[in-house]
């Protein structure tokens, strides 16, 4: 099986299902068998891809080693960037941020726009060029490069536009709005959410329809204050099951959770909090869902919860190196401690991660850092 023929059966069969896992293991059997290694890789990207669109991480990660190793072996570099990209691709959502890097890293040093931009079949129809400087800007903004994660962004934008790939396009513009929400940028953000969703409908890019509409139900703040029905609607949707990555859906009720808890319905941020399922609680976003469950509890009064919440988010995103998050976090334990007069504790906890920062700090997570050590002080 060619990965095309390899592609098309998981778009026609469905990425998750047993039938689909069944054909790829038996065609990399039968590779293996005869030591065709030009059957047997395209038979183990589909076995990697499978375990990442269902969101089994771990599986993911050991297959997509296993493709690294077989593209190691051979001369085509086409392969090796796919095995970086599938690395990538499962190290970054899994919350392995500083993995990921290494193999982004990689991956743009072979990658050749010319040579590589045609083999968008191999990559789920998307451009494995633009996915890295995407996925680039992700990893900055999480390692608290905001400024590095615009560079990335702006570089994503304009590989995205050349090559006018409808399908890299709208991903591209999924995660560029991302980063453009994380630094506050909530215009930006908006304007590339609705060119996404107004793509995505165009061509049925069904699952990427509903990541544009979490976004425009969430930056908008007219949505928020007189529009609760509308709100209601795109998170009611958000729960039909669908096959979309499991790390988008955790981002996309984090945000719900985040304006349910700006509209004054902390109950109904933890109600959207409690959906994600526990086996992708520590995967991408894992301590902003603990920072979030923590501001909505404080939201209402529970004071000692939403301590240990922020907290253990302090603690997740130390140990991932996620500064922006780490910065987030100790911003809203900081603010719990002003408010109980613990104004010296407070800057202990904000003053060190936030003088870790030497770029980004007209962001606004720097600002609102910023102005509550000056409160503190």
């Amino acid at each position: 099986m060619n990965i095309a023929l390899a592609t098309s059966f998981v778009g026609l069969k469905g990425t998750g299902s047993a039938e689909v896992e069944a054909s790829y293991l038996r065609a990399r059997e039968s590779a293996e068998r005869l030591g065709d290694s030009a059957r047997l890789f395209p038979a183990l990207w589909g076995l990697w891809y499978v375990g990442y669109s269902r969101g089994l991480y771990p599986v993911a990660r050991e297959r997509s080693e296993r493709l690294l190793a077989t593209a190691r072996d051979g001369s085509d570099t086409g392969r090796l960037l796919e095995a970086h990209h599938a690395c990538w691709a499962t190290r970054t959502p899994a919350g392995a941020t500083i993995e990921g890097l290494a193999h982004l890293e990689r991956g743009l040093a072979l990658y050749d726009p010319v040579h590589h931009s045609a083999q968008t079949v191999r990559s789920e129809g998307h451009d494995p060029g633009t996915c890295a400087h995407y996925h680039l800007a992700l990893t900055w903004w999480l390692l608290g490069y905001p400024d590095r994660a615009m560079a990335a962004v702006r570089d994503a934008t304009s590989l995205a536009e050349r090559l006018a790939q409808p399908l890299t396009t709208t991903i591209m513009l999924n995660f560029t709005s991302w980063v453009h929400y994380q630094r506050g940028e909530h215009a930006a953000a908006l304007e590339r959410a609705q060119r996404m969703v107004a793509i995505s409908e165009a061509h049925g890019f069904v699952t990427w329809i509903d990541d544009g509409l979490a976004v425009l139900a969430c930056v908008q703040p007219e949505e928020r204050g007189s529009d609760r029905r509308r709100v209601d609607e795109f998170y009611q949707r958000l729960l039909v099951p669908r096959a979309r990555a499991a790390w988008r859906n955790v981002v996309s009720l984090c945000l719900f959770a985040e304006a349910f808890g700006a509209m004054g319905d902390p109950d109904k941020g933890l109600e959207a909090l409690s959906a994600i399922p526990q086996a992708h609680r520590r995967i991408l976003y894992a301590p902003e869902i603990e920072r979030i469950r923590g501001d909505l509890l404080l939201r209402r009064d529970e004071h000692s919860e939403a301590e240990q919440c922020f907290r253990g988010a302090i603690k997740l995103a130390r140990e991932r190196e996620e500064k922006s998050f780490e910065l987030r976090a100790a911003t809203s334990l900081a603010r719990l401690l002003e408010g109980r007069g613990k104004r010296d504790e407070g800057r202990t906890v904000l003053g060190p991660i936030y003088r870790w920062f030497s770029e980004g700090l007209d962001t606004k997570d720097l600002r609102e850092a910023r102005a509550l050590l000056d409160a503190l002080a």
